[in-house]
Parts: structure tokens; C-alpha cells; sequence
């Protein structure tokens, strides 16, 4: 007798009708070698179309996209894009650990061909009379009426990264990022990776004995973007492309993570019953990130932030959307959120960790019951994930904490009221009585990020007397973290849609959430200002250009000497040109670093000619900034130029 109860709920009602056509050994067999040739096949076309150039670019991101969305992780579509997240922003750094020859596949083509092949042969596994079924069954994912408001944020998040998108050109793309000191080590880090096929701490020695510059920093955020890279383009391109390729790169990250974000909200198991408070949240997410704080950090230097502070937040999102401990899926997409944040910037930690912990912090008995190979899986998982940051423990063992944290640096938080009113709203909405029963738990993951915050800048002020730089970049960290936590509270104590009956009604609702998206949305005051560019103005754009063949005129030389890039009159400080010329050239170590001191005050030139004679170097210098640049130096200094 059918299920009647279980044929409204979906699929389920069809295991009995699978079972009255019983398939014997030999038949199970062979439908399960199909599967795993056809499986074979798919991965072998992936690969052929990555070898032959026909999928990169966009058509690769589209493609990798699809399949994402064909990943049947959950039957939800949204929970399908936030688990996936975590899942990819984890394994996909630890790609970079060790050097893999692929050639034109790359990790990225590799990866997308594993899955691909991976999901072909688990639609074919019960042989071909069960595709099409099984298809509808796992592949096609259900989508909701607020399941909109991700694809409404997709289009926020493009129209905000337009002018970044729109580029192509590497001056243009360099004179968006050379107003931003911190934009030379991220893009140096990235071309690093794309160069020798690993992460700098991988790498050993430089070319003369040095240690690399960054050798000591965790880079998970730049193996992302080097794998995004890897997608368009497989092989190492001219360096100007390279730069273009990471400014697209990295605006599309900064827009995913909103998306991601929203997603999560959209997961939350109150969504459906509360839409506009949820139309209000996924405004007030995608304001904070796109528009507001998120912005802040995207154009300031500080990328690896807002993939951290993303990842931190969906580490909360999907502890709320996940009704038991022992299941796999969701403990590795949190682990892998956690991998995330500790290898993109581990002092965002103090957040993320409880984050993930969250998911067992449970009361009710049903939430800990799981078969004992759930449990041994989730085990290995934990083992997975501590082995994760640990690894990034180690990269960092070289620094002195306490010293590292109280140094300056260039950060001038705007709207720092509005940061340190969203980590207390957080811990508010989460507080206050009622609401769903997790929500007093979640005050913690914010309490105890304010509480790191109050001991960095304790710390900070006993010994320099005042805040500094990693304070205000954790406050930052934190803020963002908090807003999606204050979106989380909302869904989740919003008053379910009252019974709307007349058209007058609807409208009114409808009218009111516009209304309210849009003010939470002008808050970061989006209609006082041109959003979706950085800053280019002609003057760094020229300079973008000199120091983009000044690299290439530099690498065709074909020696090791350490070279020097001049301008004749400075446009640029002198100390952030060299660095971009190092980053460019491939040349950052600790010794070419320690070199750039020496651009740091501004020397007489009789006193830069002798430095540069004394120390070897060659002087990189634009074809109009010879003659003036030349004079003040010895007769000998070799000088390129083009």
C-alpha cells in the first residue's frame, strides 16, 4: 500500500514502487560500472574542453556555476549555495599547499572535472531507466517565492562592482588598486601562487637564498582568487592581464559573499513565514557588505576581510539552519568556513570558532542522535578541520604575536559608530526574550569577538598608547559579522505575514518593505554617490602603465641584480611603487624589502645615486624620466628602460 502521506511530501513515496522491479547482483553491477565509465567520460570531456581553451572565461564560470547548482547537497537550492560555499572556500586553498603539474587543466579544471564526472555517475548508478528520476530527485533543487531575494542581491552586487567588472586594461586595472597600500602584498601573494603553482609558505628560499616576503602569512584568500584566475585563464598570461584577471577576480568574490550571505538568510527555517522581515535583513546585509563597512574594506586594501568575515558569518547562518550534530554535510561546510577564516585572516578566529561550535550547542536529545558511522565520519571531519587550522597555525609561528598587533598602519575606519552599533545590536537582538530558542547562544559568537577586540586593543594601547591598526581591522571584521547575525535575529523573531485578503493590502506590504529595503540601503548613502568604481585618475593611470612595463622591460633582462623604480616627479610614494614594482616582478623577499627602506624619507639625490651604486642596483625608469633621473646618478648604474 503506497505512502500517501509520504507522496505529498515528494520522492519519497517512490521506494516502494522501486522495490516491487527487484534488480539482481549482476544487473546492479553492471548499471554500477556504467555509471562510474560514463562518470569517466564526463570528466575526460572536461578536461579535453579545458585543454583545448574552449572552457575559460566566462563560459567556465557560468559552467562552474551550473554545477554547483546541480550539486544535490540539499534539496533547498539556497542551503545547496551556502553549503557548497563552505565546502569550496575550504578545500580549495589546501589545493595550493604543494606544487601540482597540471598544465592547461589546472586545479581548477581538475576540480570542476572530478565533480562533474562525480555527479554524472551518481545520476546513472541505478542504471538508465532511473536518469531522468534521479535527476529530478537530486539535481533539480526547490526554490521558493523569497528565494528572489538572492537573485536580487546577484544583481546589487553587480551593479556595485560594475565599474571593477568593466575594466580591461592593466593600467586602468592598477590605477584602480595603487591608492590602497595593502593591494601590492594581496596581488604580490596571488601572482606568487600563479607563478610557481603554490602558496609562498610552500615555496622555500628565493633565488639568492632569501626568504619570499610573505612567507609567514596565511593565504586562503589568495588561493581563492588564484583558483577564480585559474578559471579564466589556466597558464600565466602577460602581467598586465594578470592584473586585470585579479581585480575581476576580486570583485566577484566581494559580490558572491552577499549573495552567500543572503542565501543563508534565505535558509533560515523561519524564511518562508516571514518574508519581509527577511526582505528587510537580505537589504541590510547587502547594504552592510556592498555599500557600507564591506565596501570599506574591498577598496581600502583589506579584501581578505570581507571573504573572512563572510565565511565567519555563514559559519552562523549554517549553525542555525542545521537541526542535528551528526551530519557530515553541514559539519564540513563548517569546518571548511572555519579553514577559511583561519587561512584568509586568522584573527577573525575569535569569531568563527564559536561560530561553528554553535552547531553543538544543543540541549534536546534528538539533536545528538546519529548512527555510529555518522558520528565516526564527523569525527574525521573535526580531525580534518583542526588539521586545517593548524596548518595555519604553523605559517604564523614565525611571528611575534604581540608585536605583530600593536603596529601602525594606514586604517581610518569611516562610520565607526555604525560598526560598534551593529556588534551591540547583535548582541541585543540575540538577548532579548522570545524568538527562536538558538538565538541566546548566538549572542555568544558576537560577545566573545568583542571581547578578542578588548584585549588587541588593551594590548594596543598598554604598549603604544593608542588604537591601531589590527584593532580597527578586527572592529571592522566584527562589525560585518554582527550585521549578519542582527539579519539572522530579525528572520528569526519576525512576525509571521498576517492573512493579507485585499489587493489594497498587498500593495501596502509590498510598498512598506521597498520602502524600508531602500532606507536601509541609503544608509551607506548609495543615492549620494557613484557607486561599483574605485578611484583612477589619469595621473595613476599613467603611473599604472610605467610600472607596468618597467616590470616587463625588467623581467626580459633576464638577470637576478635587484632593480629600483624611479619617477622622475613622483606621483606615487616612492616606497608603494617599488613595492608594486617587487609584486609585479616577482622579486618581494625579505632582503629586496628591507632595500625599499631606503625610499622610505625622501633622500637627496646624491645620497639615492650612492645607495643604488653601493647595493648593485639596476633603475627601472620611464623613457621621458631618463634624462632627468640619470643625471643625479653615477655614470655606471645600469638603467632600463623601454
Amino acid at each position: 500500500m503506497l505512502d500517501l502521506t509520504a507522496a505529498r511530501r515528494g520522492t519519497a513515496a517512490q521506494a516502494p514502487t522501486r522495490a516491487l522491479v527487484p534488480v539482481g547482483p549482476r544487473r546492479r553491477t553492471l548499471h554500477r560500472a556504467s555509471a562510474l565509465a560514463l562518470g569517466g567520460l564526463a570528466g575526460a570531456a572536461v578536461i579535453l574542453l579545458r585543454s583545448t581553451g574552449a572552457l575559460e572565461g566566462w563560459a567556465a564560470l557560468a559552467f562552474a556555476f551550473a554545477v554547483v547548482i546541480a550539486l544535490p547537497t540539499s534539496r533547498l537550492g539556497v542551503r545547496r549555495l551556502l553549503l557548497t560555499a563552505g565546502l569550496a572556500v575550504g578545500a580549495v586553498p589546501a589545493l595550493w599547499w604543494v606544487d601540482l603539474p597540471l598544465g592547461t587543466v589546472g586545479r581548477a579544471g581538475a576540480l570542476l572535472a572530478s565533480v562533474t564526472g562525480a555527479l554524472v555517475a551518481v545520476l546513472a548508478w541505478e542504471g538508465p531507466g532511473r536518469v531522468l528520476a534521479r535527476t529530478r530527485e537530486l539535481v533539480l533543487p526547490r526554490w521558493r517565492t523569497v528565494d528572489l531575494l538572492v537573485a536580487a542581491t546577484a544583481a546589487t552586487a553587480v551593479v556595485a562592482t560594475r565599474g571593477l567588472l568593466a575594466v580591461r586594461t592593466g593600467p586602468e586595472a592598477l590605477a584602480r588598486l595603487l591608492p590602497a597600500w595593502d593591494f601590492s602584498a594581496h596581488a604580490d601573494m596571488v601572482l606568487m601562487i600563479r607563478r610557481h603553482g603554490a602558496v609562498v609558505p610552500a615555496l622555500g628560499a628565493g633565488p639568492t637564498g632569501e626568504p619570499w616576503k610573505f612567507g609567514d602569512y596565511p593565504q586562503g584568500y589568495h588561493a581563492v582568487v588564484a583558483t577564480l584566475i585559474e578559471l579564466f585563464r589556466p597558464l600565466l598570461g602577460p602581467t598586465a592581464d594578470e592584473v586585470v584577471l585579479f581585480l575581476h577576480a576580486h570583485a566577484i568574490i566581494f559580490g558572491a559573499s552577499a549573495v552567500v550571505l543572503v542565501a543563508g538568510l534565505c535558509a533560515l527555517p523561519t524564511a518562508p513565514r516571514r518574508p519581509a522581515a527577511l526582505a528587510l535583513a537580505a537589504a541590510g546585509v547587502a547594504g552592510v557588505f556592498l555599500l557600507g563597512p564591506g565596501a570599506y574594506a574591498a577598496s581600502a586594501g583589506f579584501p581578505n576581510i570581507v571573504l573572512a568575515s563572510a565565511a565567519a558569518g555563514a559559519a552562523v547562518l549554517l549553525a542555525l539552519t542545521t537541526p542535528r550534530v551528526a551530519l557530515p554535510l553541514p559539519v564540513a561546510a563548517a569546518g571548511g568556513l572555519l579553514v577559511c577564516v583561519a587561512h584568509s585572516w586568522a584573527l577573525l578566529c575569535v569569531v568563527a570558532l564559536p561560530a561553528v561550535l554553535l552547531i553543538a550547542a544543543r540541549r534536546d536529545r534528538a539533536a545528538w542522535r546519529g548512527t555510529p558511522r555518522r558520528w565516526a565520519t564527523v569525527a574525521v571531519i573535526a580531525m580534518a578541520t583542526c588539521a586545517g587550522v593548524l596548518h595555519a597555525a604553523a605559517t604564523l609561528r614565525a611571528l611575534d604575536v604581540a608585536e605583530v598587533l600593536v603596529i601602525p598602519g594606514g586604517i581610518a575606519l569611516p562610520q565607526a559608530g555604525l560598526a560598534l552599533s551593529l556588534v551591540a545590536g547583535a548582541v541585543a537582538v540575540c538577548l532579548a526574550p522570545g524568538g527562536h530558542r538558538r538565538l541566546p547562544a548566538t549572542a555568544a559568537v558576537v560577545a566573545i569577538g568583542a571581547g578578542g577586540a578588548v584585549a588587541v586593543g588593551a594590548l594596543q594601547v598598554l604598549a603604544a598608547g593608542e588604537l591601531s591598526y589590527y584593532f580597527w581591522k578586527l572592529v571592522l571584521g566584527l562589525a560585518l559579522v554582527s550585521a549578519v547575525v542582527v539579519a539572522a535575529g530579525v528572520v528569526l523573531r519576525g512576525a509571521p505575514v498576517p492573512s493579507v485578503r485585499s489587493r489594497q493590502e498587498r500593495l501596502r506590504l509590498v510598498g512598506a518593505v521597498t520602502v524600508g529595503s531602500v532606507a536601509l540601503l541609503q544608509v551607506h548613502d548609495v543615492l549620494g554617490r557613484s557607486t561599483g568604481t574605485f578611484p583612477a585618475e589619469p595621473a595613476l593611470v599613467t603611473t599604472a602603465g610605467d610600472l607596468l612595463a618597467g616590470a616587463e622591460a625588467a623581467l626580459a633582462t633576464a638577470t637576478s641584480s635587484p632593480a629600483v623604480f624611479l619617477q622622475a616627479i613622483p606621483t606615487l610614494h616612492p616606497v608603494n611603487a617599488q613595492q608594486w614594482f617587487l609584486a609585479l616582478t616577482g622579486t618581494w623577499t625579505t632582503a629586496t624589502e628591507a632595500d625599499a627602506a631606503v625610499l622610505l624619507a625622501p633622500a637627496a639625490p646624491s645620497d639615492l645615486a650612492r645607495v643604488v651604486d653601493e647595493r648593485g642596483w639596476r633603475v627601472v625608469v620611464a623613457p621621458g624620466d631618463v634624462a632627468t633621473v640619470v643625471s643625479d646618478l653615477v655614470e655606471d648604474v645600469p638603467v632600463v628602460s623601454w
